[in-house]
């Protein structure tokens, strides 16, 4: 279950912002949406840790980033 300040993974493009799928990015507002599906904020960032964008995306877009995935995010900002 996603929450508020997950590490998520993107697991779809964003044509339309010229985003592909496997960008990193971190929950910033559970919109608890009783819908469908749950919908959330999620601040897109680079490898490197810069802001892309904030989107609105469903739940079936994101997936929970791996403690390894995270730890070679880690990895990545600290050799910069």
């Amino acid at each position: 279950m996603i929450k508020e300040l997950d590490v998520v993974i993107l697991t779809r493009d964003l044509p339309e912002l010229g985003i592909p799928a496997g960008t990193s990015g971190t929950v910033v507002f559970d919109h608890e949406v009783a819908n469908p599906e749950p919908a959330f904020e999620v601040e897109l960032v680079t490898d490197d840790g810069k802001t892309i964008d904030v989107v609105t995306l469903n739940a079936s877009d994101l997936r929970l980033a791996t403690a390894r995935e995270m730890d070679e995010m880690r990895q990545v900002a600290m050799s910069r």
